[in-house]
């Protein structure tokens, strides 16, 4: 595999921007399971903008569902 993304895929640096949130973020969002991506080596990810933000919409709609019920 080499250190360009597949077709539909977008680099760290992407998300982070597209996300407003830093790339440490972006890392850490991905090392706990919040988002999908794939790694072809330690130093790079990759991550499906599409996927991504189904997460995000998803875990900002449990996390305000649950504020409600407080």
């Amino acid at each position: 595999m080499t250190n360009e993304p597949p077709n539909d895929w977008v680099d760290v640096q992407t998300v982070a921007e597209r996300f407003g949130v830093t790339v440490a973020t972006v890392y850490a969002w991905a090392r706990h399971g919040r988002i999908p991506s794939i790694r072809p080596s330690k130093k790079v990810a990759f991550f499906k903008l599409s996927d991504v933000e189904k997460a995000i919409t998803i875990g900002a709609s449990s996390r305000q569902s649950g504020a409600r019920h407080e």
